[in-house]
C-alpha cells in the first residue's frame, strides 16, 4: 500500500488520523534526507544543457509573443467544469462574471486535468513551471527544497 499509494483517503483509512500522520512525516523526511546534492560542475553542465535546449526551440504559433510587455492573469479554478460557463437556468447565467471575463480574455476550454495525488497544489506546480507533476505524492511535498 505505501509504494503505490493511491490515494491519501486510503492510508487514512487503514492508518487513522496519527498513523497518516506519522506516515506523512515519514515521506517527508525521506524526501528530504535522500535530495542529492550536486557539485559546481553538474549544476554547470544542467544549466548549459538546458539553456541550449531552449535556445533551440524555435517555433512559431499564432499566440506566439501576443502577450509580450503586458500584465498576465492565470484564472486557475478548483472544482469547476466548463460546461457551466455560458448557460442558464430558468434564465439567470450559472456564471455571470466568468462569462463576461471569458469575453475579454484567451479561452482555452481543451485543458484535461493531470495533476496526480498533489491535487491542488499539483495543478499549481503545472502552471507555474510547464512541467508535469510527480506519479504518486505532490511535488511540493517531496522535492520542497529548490538545489538548482
Amino acid at each position: 500500500m505505501f509504494e503505490k499509494q493511491f490515494s491519501n483517503e486510503r492510508v487514512y483509512g487503514v492508518l487513522g488520523l496519527l498513523g497518516y500522520h506519522g506516515y506523512d512525516l515519514k515521506v517527508y523526511a525521506e524526501s528530504i534526507l535522500s535530495k542529492k546534492k550536486f557539485s559546481k560542475d553538474e549544476e554547470k553542465n544542467i544549466h548549459d544543457l538546458l539553456k541550449t535546449k531552449s535556445e533551440s526551440r524555435s517555433f512559431s504559433t499564432p499566440l506566439k509573443g501576443i502577450a509580450k510587455g503586458k500584465n498576465v492573469i492565470i484564472v486557475q479554478l478548483e472544482s469547476m467544469q466548463s460546461f457551466a460557463i455560458d448557460r442558464s437556468i430558468n434564465g439567470q447565467e450559472i456564471t455571470p462574471h466568468l462569462n463576461k471575463l471569458k469575453n475579454e480574455m484567451f479561452w482555452f476550454p481543451n485543458i484535461y486535468d493531470v495533476s496526480s495525488q498533489g491535487r491542488t497544489s499539483d495543478a499549481e506546480f503545472l502552471m507555474n513551471t510547464s512541467l508535469h507533476p510527480l506519479l504518486t505524492g505532490s511535488v511540493y511535498m517531496k522535492h520542497p527544497v529548490k538545489y538548482v
